[in-house]
Formats: structure tokens, sequence, C-alpha cells
């Protein structure tokens, strides 16, 4: 896997590459000619985790040198800021008026905070010039409206899945499990064979268990229970949200995930990636981001192992049959106090208009997609198809509305933050499940009235 594929997204911190967050060791101003950009310098702070030159190389060919053929008198200057202070610093430099022109986030649940400090230009007749409610998938663009306004673009989108050992399943005859009976007598089965039901691991990125939480919440409770919950009509210290918490924990002890809680905290993920590949592991719930990662570890000369993935299933009668827990992991806005505000904004619009130069990066670099609409058809032939599935059938379920919530879209910072240093605590027991939906409850209450939940969008299922 190329460098240029390692996602620098803090609330994720795995394998992809995102749309304009780029593993890069050095700033760079691109200089070219651009219309209507009178010779404006836009920057860009960004973060990263791995430091390659090659890997800017790559990511600027997708993401600066087409906007500036386009606009011929532009300048765009990329600045790497490390990962964990990007967000402070950024913060810092925009309360002193400054900071860059077009603002990077980790998420709508990172962004509205931006957005209330009044830091977010609005970009609303930006979208209706540009049509951007017929292109851009809907909960990706009502995630982004705070107050009325759209003040952020969703630049990379990704949901929860389960990755599985597809060789290792065939070997066995298994099939996927479907619902939780299925579940309970698969893990059976697998720890009867020596195989440990799902590969997994948090010692990489210790905050990886607020995947887990945005699982079960959703595979549990559901997604309606979720969104009453955000919208303030239910409480999550209500009966559904206990349970789901409950069945996290009870799953986790069991020894599903990596053999046991002991294990999930030691486990880095190479191993993680490894156990699943080698058969040691047969699933692997994580996110979109692993979809560039695990060829390293499947198909390769010494591991001929197939992999393939399959949406979460429900494990309640109040979850639908499959989910799509939908979240955006980048977010793209305009800063409000830019000198170079017109710069800017027109590189938002390139961005989102050249689904060709997306597509390619896409194939060559691996870069996520944008979440807009497209056809299969436009899908090129050397994307995997796998990735290309995984990517169909997250716009299928936008526009049938059968969507769930992850917490870094749609949870505010303080129940985010909660959540991420928390959770560990209930696997450990330190804190009851009972302590823990509480937390969030308050936490959730404190983000209410703050006004700094993030647009919650609607969902059918």
């Amino acid at each position: 896997m190329s460098d240029a594929t390692r996602s620098t997204a803090r609330r994720r911190g795995a394998a992809a590459m995102s749309a304009l967050a780029v593993t890069a060791s050095f700033a760079l101003v691109a200089c070219g000619d651009a219309g209507g950009a009178d010779g404006a310098k836009v920057t860009v702070w960004f973060d990263t985790q791995v430091a390659n030159a090659e890997a800017w190389d790559q990511w600027k060919v997708f993401n600066v040198d087409p906007f500036i053929e386009d606009n011929p008198d532009a300048q765009v200057e990329a600045v790497r800021v490390a990962a964990d202070t990007q967000d402070q610093k950024q913060r810092v430099a925009l309360a002193a008026g400054t900071g860059p022109d077009i603002i990077t986030t980790a998420g709508p649940s990172s962004a509205v905070g931006y957005a209330a400090a009044g830091y977010l230009a609005d970009l609303t007749e930006v979208a209706e010039r540009n049509d951007w409610s017929e292109n851009i998938l809907p909960w990706a663009l009502d995630a982004g409206v705070v107050d009325g306004k759209l003040v952020m673009l969703p630049a990379e989108y990704e949901t929860l899945i389960v990755y599985y050992n597809k060789s290792l399943f065939d070997e066995h005859g298994w099939q996927l499990p479907t619902d939780r009976a299925s579940l309970e007598a698969f893990a059976k089965t697998a720890e009867a064979a020596g195989v440990i039901p799902f590969a997994a691991g948090n010692a990489s990125w210790p905050a990886a268990t607020e995947w887990y939480v945005s699982a079960y919440l959703n595979q549990v409770a559901g997604p309606a229970a979720l969104y009453d919950a955000l919208v303030g009509d239910a409480a999550f210290t209500d009966a559904p949200f206990r349970e789901s918490i409950q069945m996290m924990k009870d799953d986790f002890d069991a020894g599903w995930y990596a053999g046991g809680v002991r294990q999930y905290f030691t486990t880095e993920d190479p191993q993680k990636y490894a156990a699943l590949a080698d058969g040691q592991a047969a699933m692997m719930l994580s996110g979109s981001w692993e979809l560039y990662a695990l060829g390293d570890y499947f198909e390769t000369d010494e591991n001929p192992h197939e992999w393939d993935w399959a949406p979460l299933p429900g494990l309640s009668d109040a979850a639908p049959e499959q989910i799509f827990p939908l979240g955006v992991g980048l977010t793209l806005s305009a800063n409000a106090a830019s000198k170079n505000l017109d710069t800017a904004i027109s590189y938002l619009e390139w961005k989102f208009s050249n689904p060709e130069v997306m597509w390619e990066a896409t194939e060559t670099i691996g870069q996520a997609p944008l979440p807009v609409k497209f056809e299969e058809s436009d899908i090129p032939a050397g994307v995997d198809p796998r990735i290309g599935r995984h990517y169909l059938e997250i716009s299928q379920s936008s526009d049938d509305g059968a969507v769930g919530y992850v917490s870094w879209t749609s949870f505010g910072p303080e129940l985010g933050g909660y959540v991420v240093d928390n959770a560990d605590k209930m696997l450990t027991g330190d804190l009851t499940v009972e302590a823990f939906c509480e937390g969030m409850q308050a936490a959730h209450a404190s983000d209410t009235e703050a006004g700094l939940v993030p647009p919650v969008f609607s969902s059918d299922s």
C-alpha cells in the first residue's frame, strides 16, 4: 500500500486516503494559472501520520495540479501540521483572525464548534449555483448545515462494516451471521475450530473503541432510537441504549474480540490485520478506511486468502436487517475571515465538480471518493470491485434513507469526547454500563445546551 493511502483523520487513525488530509513532510506553494483567482494564494492545513515526499507528489497530481491547470492564476499552499496539534493550532490561529483559507476538520462533530464561533463562511449560495443538492449525497450535505446555513462540505464519507476472511468461510462452509442468534451460533462454531470470531485491537489507536459503541448502538437500539436521542426525544439512559452497551460489554467479555479485553488493549493494527488474513480470526468490525489496508495482508504471494465485506447485521428486533451507519470523516470549509475567500470557494467548487479526477485518484492512489452521486459505469475498471460495490451500496442506502449514525459525525464534542475517554473504562469494568450511559446523556445535554449538536440527518431505518 502506498503511504498516500494512510488516513490522517484523527478519530479513526487507520488506513485510507482522504480527500484532503494527506501524508507529506513539507509545505508546497503550487503556482500556476487559475481562471478568476487573481493570483490569490489559498492555504490549507492538514495533519499527517506518515511523512513521505513521494506520497505528497502523488496527492498533488490529483488535488492541486488539476486545479492550477483550470485556474491559471491561483496559488495553493498546503501546510503540514502534526495530527495531534492540528485542531488546536487551527483554532488558535482562527481566534486571532488568521489561519488557513480552507479549514479542514475530522468531521461535523469537530466542525460544529468552528461554526458556532463564526469561523466558517456561509456556502449556501455557492451550493445553489453549483446544484450541490442534486449531486452530493443528501445525508452528507445535510450534515454540513448549521443554523440553516451550509458551512462545511463532506470531503470523505464512510460507514462501519464487517470484513471477513472469505477463504476461511469457504473452507469451513460458514455463513455470515445475519442476526443475534446466528452471531451467537457462529461464535461457538468458530471458537470450536480454534478461530477468534473478530480480529480487534486498539493499541495503535485507543479511540477505536468508539467504533464499537457506534456499531452496537445502531445494531441493538437501532437508528430510529438513536435519532430520537440525538434530537432530544429520548435519553441515552433509556433501556435500548443500556441494552446496546451491555451487549457490547458481554461480547467483549466472552472473548469474541481479539480473544479478550486484555488482548484487545495490546493488539496493534498490523497484528489485527494479520490475524484476519491468516485465519486466526474470522471477521473484523471496522470502517471504510480499512478497504485500502487489507491489500498488504491478503491475496499476496505469502497469503492467497481473499477478503470481502458485508453490512452490519441488526442484532435486535428494533434494528433493521442491515445497517449502514454513515459518517463524514473529513470536512472542508472556507474561512469566513479569509482575504482570499473567492479563491478558496473556487477550490471547493472545483473539488466537487470533477468526478473524473476523483475516480482517477481512487484508482491510482486509493483516495476515497467524495460523497457524490454516481453510476456504476463511472467507476474505473482498475478500482477493486469490492471497493466499488462498497460505495455503490452506501449511495443506495443514502437514497433509501436506510442509514445509521456514528459518533464522530452525529455526536457533539462533549458526547464524542466522553465516549472516547470512557468506553475502555466500561470494558474493563471500572465504569458500569449504567454509569457509562448516564455519562453519555449528561454529555449530550451539555452539547445541546451549548448548541453544539451536529446536524442530524433523517433515517428511515
